[in-house]
């Protein structure tokens, strides 16, 4: 430290801390990164010295340049040029930016990474915490942690680095990347820039996963169509059809703004991510990606989650096992101003998921006469040994003026879009909302608005109705964040019983399935994916997964596995599931429905 002067603490993270600082003897403003060595392993101070070495040779105005880097006793320190602050904190505070400037940002980002692929360097992990604010409105990329310079014969890589919320559908699969996929996270970027949230985004990872692979992009009507095409292009699934080098450069949004580096001819490090490969390297690289694809079916991503959820509930059953259950009014606590939880034991209507919520609660919203009248309520004990008898099939109605053909879902406003969306952000778990889901769980009010939604839209759905598929789509997307985000598995269970789940989802996806002509609507796959979600959602939920689940709760889940078993073969065998894409839905939700019976330590049959 015999060069610097170190002033205020700026940024601290599980790396170490940043300072600002200050040369000896000049008025240069420095950041100075503290990184101890204290607990990090061999792989990581390796991975390290890489991070250190790509900075070194960075020569770029749009690239936080690194001035010096040396080493203590305890740490290693590196040192940078100071930014007057993060693109983060912009969203943060401002929500989202004119496209003026985010044009000016998307051709600074695109002058980065250029740079960096000419150089067949990969960023990996590209996101507005990653994008630093320089003096006169500059950007500057930083944060080469992940970063990884490919050698002349690496084509493609498969070791999954970055942030899941911009990680390409390649990424999340799991398959072969390359350069293309630090352009998708441009294109989040700047999406999100322009829009305030992400492209896709969710606060369960199962369904940030689906998004990414299927959903398709909702374009808000304010950007401009040079700008969406720009996007269209970079947040293209395939990589091999997204907007890439040497395409991107001219693309009339960011044509003649990109400021190209030319440097003197150093050692040849083989072609350029920035130009297109020769025929025979193309094939090379094909071969290799097919050669280094993974054989299994299962995500690493995903099973991380899967092992994080059952250790959280492990660590949990203590805290709602024994006693817990059975004086939950000592030990759960309940949010002001909302009714305190009911009681889990089993009345003769709950004794049975099928008696109690496939035929009490379903038959009377789903099965409306003609004349408007609600039909006789269903007797206390009624019971059907299949849940479609319950329900006779439901004929799509013909829409006269308002077909359905060529809508999409993009451009339809749901019911209430900003309440629903205002329940989604309530239920994200963020650490200054930590009581707000179970304060959801744990209003009758709330519930009954779930319940209602449910059967109303679900009614309309089974009638091929447009509005139907609208308005429960955010029902199932707040259902899903709730599910995933809460761990107190005696509010979620009680709250599950009450709106009627699992068996509002499960007999929705049963009509579904039986229905040709609600399978022919054009947005009957949108539909489809977020329903699977909230019931995949509902099977690793914690009460599930815990072994200490009460006969009651243990009993409305095994039928549950039943009802959706009994679905499975017709899911996986759905002949028009040309892209695969409800036959992986479906595994995956085998796959967290396997996991929970694993975690159980009675037998479920």
């Amino acid at each position: 430290m015999e060069k610097y002067h170190v002033l205020e603490m700026i940024g601290e993270g599980s790396f170490g801390r940043v300072y600002k600082g200050r040369r000896k003897y000049s008025a240069q403003v420095v950041a100075l990164k503290f990184i101890p060595k204290m607990g990090r392993s061999e792989k990581e101070l390796r991975n390290l010295q890489r991070e250190i070495e790509i900075m070194r040779g960075l020569r770029h105005p749009n690239i936080v340049h690194m001035l010096d880097s040396f080493e203590t006793d305890k740490e290693v320190v590196v040192v940078t040029d100071y930014a007057e602050g993060e693109l983060f904190q912009i969203l943060e505070d401002d929500g989202k930016l004119p496209e003026d400037q985010v044009q000016a940002i998307a051709a600074q980002l695109v002058s980065a990474l250029y740079y960096l692929h000419s150089h067949r360097i990969l960023h990996r992990d590209m996101k507005p915490q990653n994008i630093l604010l320089a003096k006169g409105g500059g950007i500057k990329l930083c944060d080469f942690g992940f970063a990884r310079a490919m050698s002349t014969n690496t084509m493609v890589l498969t070791s999954i680095k970055g942030t899941p919320l911009y990680m390409s559908p390649e990424l999340v699969e799991e398959r072969p990347y390359d350069h293309t996929a630090d352009l998708w996270s441009v294109g989040c970027i700047l999406y999100e820039l322009a829009v305030g949230t992400p492209p896709f985004y969710a606060t369960s990872i199962f369904q940030l996963v689906s998004l990414i692979l299927k959903d398709p992009v909702r374009w808000p009507s304010t950007i401009s169509p040079c700008f969406k095409n720009f996007l269209q292009g970079l947040l293209t699934k395939d990589p091999r059809q997204r907007l890439s080098w040497p395409d991107l450069l001219h693309h009339p949004f960011i044509a003649g703004r990109v400021t190209i580096i030319t440097e003197p001819a150093g050692p040849d490090l083989g072609t350029p991510f920035t130009s297109r490969l020769p025929p025979e390297l193309q094939v090379l690289k094909d071969e290799q990606a097919h050669r280094l694809a993974p054989k299994g079916n299962q995500s690493r991503i995903l099973t991380q989650a899967y092992k994080r959820m059952a250790e959280e509930a492990k660590q949990k059953k203590h805290q709602n096992t024994g006693p817990a259950l059975e004086q939950e009014d000592k030990t759960s606590k309940v949010a002001p101003g909302t009714a305190p939880l009911p009681r889990l034991g089993a009345t003769p209507q709950e004794s049975s998921l099928v008696a109690g919520i496939l035929a009490s609660e379903m038959k009377s919203s789903w099965v409306e006469s003609e004349t408007g009248e609600a039909p006789p309520a269903p007797r206390e004990n009624w019971t059907t040994p299949d849940c479609g008898q319950a329900f006779p099939e439901e004929r799509p109605e013909v829409l006269g003026q308002r077909g359905t053909d060529a809508v999409d879902l993009e451009n339809e406003e749901p019911d209430s879009d900003n309440e629903w969306q205002h329940l989604l952000e309530t239920t994200e778990p963020v650490p200054v909302q930590l009581k707000a889901p179970l304060t959801l769980l744990c209003n009758p009010d709330f519930c009954q608005r779930i319940q209602s939604q449910l059967h109303e839209a679900g009614g309309q759905i089974l009638k091929g109705i447009l509005e139907g598929a609208s308005h429960i789509l955010p029902a199932f997307r707040v259902l899903s964040s709730l599910l995933s985000s809460c761990s107190d598995s005696v509010a979620l269970y009680s709250f599950c019983r009450e709106a009627g789940l699992p068996g509002l989802p499960l007999s929705l996806l049963r009509h579904s399935q039986e229905s040709n002509s609600l399978q022919q609507q054009s947005w009957y796959g949108t539909f489809l994916r977020d329903l699977m979600a909230v019931i995949q959602a509902y099977f690793a939920c914690t009460f599930n997964l815990e072994r200490s689940q009460t006969g009651d709760s243990l009993q409305v889940f095994q039928e549950a596995a039943n009802l959706f078993l009994d679905l499975l073969g017709k899911l996986l065998a759905q002949p028009d599931d040309s892209e695969q894409t409800l036959r992986r839905d479906s595994l995956m939700c085998f796959t967290v429905l396997c996991e929970a019976m694993d975690g159980n330590s009675r037998a479920i049959s």
